[in-house]
């Protein structure tokens, strides 16, 4: 369910960029970077929790 959250959190993300028409600039961005290490780590963090209990 978390994971699941997760995932939609990234394709919303890319399918509003590519909306715009600005994928490889948005993706580049520091921002773009910034939000894939948060759902990299919150990811991570979910998972761990999953799997001590």
């Amino acid at each position: 369910m978390v994971l699941q959250f997760v995932v939609n959190l990234n394709s919303e993300a890319y399918s509003h960029n590519v909306l715009e028409g600005d994928e490889r600039k948005f993706r580049r961005s520091e921002m773009w970077e910034k939000e894939k290490l948060m759902l990299i780590k919150t990811s991570n963090f979910f998972i761990s929790t999953i799997h001590n209990n």
